[in-house]
């Protein structure tokens, strides 16, 4: 079977309970990008997104661009960058990749490819969609499990393109 992405959803969970098997099986082994939802999003959450200097990074984006312009809807990107200087740089790509596609677009900066603490970003947010690039430190197995561990938020990780 070919398929560009594959959908899950995660019925009965809450962040006490781990991720059920087909979830699990899914981070680790498919091929392909997924979508993990187990709630709905206020039609008003914005698309979230976390942006670093790379092509797949950049993937990402565009596609949480495309799809806050479908919903009407802002954006939040998040700037991985570990200091103020290399924040602005990014910002300055980020911004140029929405040019002025979007009403509403803001940046954060987080330090490092840190689940825990994109989790508590993330929860300082509404609960909108995370796009995320397959290729970040953030999307490899441990990583993405502790961050579907610890936010509601739905996640596509866009892997990369083969």
């Amino acid at each position: 079977m070919q398929a560009d992405l594959i959908l899950a959803g995660k019925s009965g969970w809450s962040p006490a309970q781990p991720l059920g098997s087909t979830a699990l099986a899914l981070i680790a082994a498919a091929p392909r990008s997924f979508l993990l939802v187990h709630q709905e999003t206020a039609p008003a959450a914005p698309i979230l997104s976390v942006y670093e200097d790379s092509a797949e990074s950049r993937r990402a984006l565009e596609l949480a661009v495309r799809l806050a312009e479908a919903r009407d809807t802002g954006l939040v990107v998040f700037l991985l960058a570990a200091t103020p200087e290399a924040g602005m740089t990014l910002q300055q790509q980020a911004s140029e990749i929405i040019g002025h596609r979007l009403k509403h677009a803001r940046f954060r900066r987080i330090e490092r490819e840190d689940p825990v603490e994109l989790a508590r970003l993330l929860r300082s947010e509404e609960d909108g969609l995370l796009v995320l690039s397959g290729a970040s430190l953030l999307a490899e197995e441990a990583a993405i499990r502790k961050l579907l561990e610890l936010v509601p938020n739905p996640v596509l990780l866009l892997r990369p393109e083969s």
